[in-house]
């Protein structure tokens, strides 16, 4: 094993720079939400204990789902871009959490209304 600092390239990034990092976790579903304006536009899960899965969410794990983004979207839909894909999940033991953040012109439909989608896709090409 070598050292980071060993790695071609390495010197060219500022040691100062901030890098997320999180625990291991394990997730028991993952959706993608196709967000305009802060509102939830069409989802669709993907993931389901460790298989890919776009089988529709319960009526509670919408519900769930539903609540978590309303309360995120309170917390920080000030930062977010007009138009952008979230992906949520559930981490088994812990509850709903934000997986991440992508634009929406490279993030898969899975089982999105593919219309739906196009208009987050088209808005995400312009610059706020």
């Amino acid at each position: 094993m070598d050292k980071v600092t060993n790695i071609k390239g390495f010197d060219t990034l500022d040691l100062e720079s901030m890098v997320f990092t999180s625990e291991v976790v394990e997730w028991e579903l993952e959706v993608r939400c196709f967000v305009l304006n802060n509102q939830l536009i069409t989802h669709s899960s993907y993931w389901r204990n460790d298989a890919f899965d776009t089988s529709p969410l319960s009526g509670s794990e919408q519900k769930e789902l539903f609540d978590f983004f309303e309360n995120f979207i309170q917390q920080y839909g000030e930062t977010l871009p007009k138009a952008i894909v979230l992906d949520f999940g559930i981490i088994k033991g812990k509850g709903w959490a934000l997986i991440e953040a992508n634009p929406a012109w490279c993030s898969d439909l899975y089982t999105c209304d593919a219309e739906k989608a196009l208009e987050v896709i088209v808005k995400s090409c312009f610059k706020n």
